[in-house]
């Protein structure tokens, strides 16, 4: 019995250990597969909190930046001039007759004006310029390392596009002025945005549909 004993002892040794390697290896497996599904949540989380930042900076009913994208791109654009110098100009945009295209049919048609604005632009500039929908109906283009007879071009282009894509939108006409205002030496994101407000009231002050600068 004694002998029996003895020599059941290391079978029995060997098999708890046997036994213990296995639980071990399906618990390094398991927390293999744990982590594994941590990381693929840390990626998802950080896509996730991409987008919704990305989000925060699109207008919902054209796709442009919105306020906020547009105020932390000019902020970047002015300091980014000032410290390597220009050029950069800043144009203010908006659809002439948008309010009676509401009135007579209806705020959908009207928006679907403001879509086709937004592509007529997105067509017309690069991808390193910047346009923003920044109101109801006030949309601001940062061109940027461009000189104003290039940048008045580029929204001469756009101001063309539109009105001749604009009355197969909204069965009526629809046209665009727009107000230039060049980055100058010591100037900060106001100066440049008030120089441009006052081009932009000079093109509706002429009759719209038009190019100004200041």
């Amino acid at each position: 019995m004694d002998e029996k004993k003895a020599g059941s002892a290391p079978d029995e040794g060997d098999a708890d250990i046997e036994h213990l390697s296995k639980a071990v290896v399906r618990l390094s497996n398991e927390l293999a597969s744990v982590r594994r599904e941590l990381e693929e949540a840390k990626a998802q989380l950080r896509n996730r909190e991409e987008q919704v930042r990305v989000m925060s900076l699109v207008d919902r009913i054209t796709g442009l930046g919105n306020p906020r994208a547009f105020e932390q791109a000019l902020e970047v654009e002015v300091h980014r001039a000032g410290r390597y110098g220009g050029p950069l100009c800043l144009a203010l945009a908006a659809i002439d007759g948008l309010e009676g295209i509401a009135s007579h049919l209806g705020q959908e048609q009207a928006d679907e004006v403001l879509r086709c604005f937004a592509r007529v632009v997105g067509n017309e500039t690069r991808k390193s310029d910047i346009a923003c929908r920044v109101g109801d109906n006030r949309f601001m283009l940062l061109l940027t390392h461009t000189p104003p007879d290039r940048a008045v071009g580029i929204t001469e282009r756009i101001r063309r596009s539109f009105a001749a894509a604009a009355p197969g939108m909204a069965a009526t006409s629809a046209t665009a002025s727009f107000g230039h205002a060049e980055w100058r030496e010591g100037d900060d994101a106001g100066a440049v945005m008030a120089r441009a407000e006052k081009a932009f009231d000079a093109a509706r002050a002429s009759g719209g549909d038009r190019v100004e600068s200041a």
